[in-house]
């Protein structure tokens, strides 16, 4: 397959670089048929009908990129998958410094092997020590941004406690998941009040 086939313009001035305050007041687009609408988040329970059902992914986030040494080289790693109690595959930034085998130091006594190295460059992670992968991470990980975040300087205000929904991690995989509480809140009660119902998964 040829990539190059999907790309196409997007005019930086198109482009938010950060969530909308208050969530609900991020754009939204209705597709009814043939019929295209402009709305905000914010309409969205005024546009569900009685037995209409809405569906909430409130999955737990991690930080699930880390920031690492190899001796002197510098090593980058994005968990996107559990396959073990204490192993994690993971994308590698500065691959080509890693032998397999070798330990990465992640700082704040956080250290991990890396091994089974596969075609698409990724390693599998096996940290050491008793500890749950999930408190190591909460030591030394940090939110991955998606790519157009990597565009503007890092903003704390992003990275801790107001990421875009775009980049929440489940604990055990990599799929996307909304975290705006808040904004959940609003919606369920609106959602309730016009005859509807909700589940979250």
């Amino acid at each position: 397959m040829n990539v190059d086939l999907f790309d196409f313009d997007l005019p930086t001035d198109n482009i938010a670089l950060r969530p909308a305050a208050p969530r609900d007041a991020a754009r939204m687009l209705v597709i009814e048929g043939d019929r295209t609408t402009d709305a905000g988040v914010s309409d969205l329970p005024s546009l569900l009908r009685r037995g209409d059902l809405l569906v909430f992914n409130d999955t737990r986030v991690i930080p699930a990129q880390l920031d690492g040494r190899r001796g002197d080289a510098k090593i980058g790693a994005t968990l996107h998958k559990r396959e073990g109690p204490r192993r994690w595959r993971a994308f590698i930034r500065n691959a080509r410094r890693l032998r397999d085998g070798d330990v990465i130091e992640f700082g704040n006594g956080v250290s991990a092997a890396a091994v089974d190295r596969e075609d698409d460059g990724s390693y599998a992670l096996v940290f050491a020590g008793d500890e749950p992968v999930e408190l190591l991470l909460e030591r030394a990980g940090h939110m991955p941004p998606a790519p157009v975040y990597r565009r503007q300087a890092p903003d704390r205000r992003t990275r801790c406690g107001r990421l875009p929904d775009d980049v929440r991690v489940r604990a055990g995989s990599s799929r996307s998941a909304d975290g705006g509480t808040a904004l959940h809140a609003r919606i369920d009660g609106g959602a309730r009040g016009g005859g509807g119902s909700v589940m979250r998964r």
